[in-house]
């Protein structure tokens, strides 16, 4: 997904291609994480290029005002459609793969906590049947101690 502010020459489309996103001024991520910015920076459509990034945010929540005020576009997640803002729309990225999340935990700290937080992950997870979760439900299996 790509928020652009609601103004933007893309807002009314229904989808875009990751190369009609290259050149806008992008809002990237506070991380130090290489693989993290290269995903959400869209690397691999630039050949490896660094992205013009303009601003950096801790959270979605952050990058809504920038976006509304026409700081820039963000690459973000599916759940934003979730967070209406007024001035800004979100638009579906049709050749950018979905990213994929993972809950994690070590073997010595399980708890009650723990394996209710994994329940409900997983009950969130298979009440979306419009997402394609094949790999996901695949490999999220649950290993008691």
């Amino acid at each position: 997904m790509v928020m652009v502010p609601a103004r933007h020459r893309l807002a009314g489309r229904t989808s875009v291609r990751a190369r009609e996103l290259l050149d806008e001024p992008l809002l990237g991520a506070t991380t130090g994480d290489p693989v993290w910015n290269a995903f959400w920076e869209l690397r691999a459509h630039r050949g490896g290029g660094a992205a013009p990034v303009v601003s950096r945010s801790n959270s979605l929540l952050e990058e809504l005002p920038k976006v509304a005020t026409g700081a820039g576009v963000v690459i973000t997640v599916a759940y934003a459609r979730w967070i209406p803002f007024p001035g800004v729309r979100l638009i579906p990225i049709v050749d950018v793969p979905p990213n994929e999340v993972a809950v994690g935990w070590r073997g010595c700290r399980e708890s009650a906590l723990v394996r209710s937080f994994v329940d409900i992950a997983r009950t969130i997870r298979d009440s979306r049947p419009h997402a394609d979760l094949t790999r996901a439900r695949n490999s999220a299996a649950w290993s008691g101690p």
